[in-house]
């Protein structure tokens, strides 16, 4: 994160090495400044860490261990380990749901539908 403030450049530095999609921009910012939003799609980054996953489109997702081809089915594992058929499926199924939201959201212009306060 960049800012001219100086303050802020001294508090906010440092990389970060693992998943993170755009949609975890917004939770993550929103916990730095103590915020929570419980209908918020992504994740907070500085939580999640390893256990966070990027969705696109197309159903493929990218995890910190693999990257899976939902077209194909195939998946390059990056730290050399070996993932049984069923760590696959759960991911899969969480990407899915992941997915749904998003096009609910965005697609179906959900904000408009349901009501912030659960009514």
């Amino acid at each position: 994160m960049w800012s001219k403030n100086k303050n802020l450049q001294r508090i906010f530095k440092g990389e970060v090495n693992y998943t993170m999609g755009m949609y975890d921009v917004s939770t993550t910012i929103l916990n730095m400044y103590g915020l929570n939003n419980k209908y918020s799609v992504g994740s907070d980054i500085f939580n999640s860490k390893d256990d966070n996953m990027v969705v696109f489109p197309n159903g493929n997702f990218l995890t910190n261990k693999l990257y899976y081809n939902n077209s194909t089915g195939e998946y390059k594992v990056f730290d050399g380990s070996e993932v049984d058929e069923v760590y696959i499926q759960n991911l899969a199924k969480i990407a899915e749901e992941k997915l749904e939201v998003s096009n609910a959201i965005i697609v179906y212009n959900l904000h408009d539908t349901v009501s912030m306060d659960g009514e």
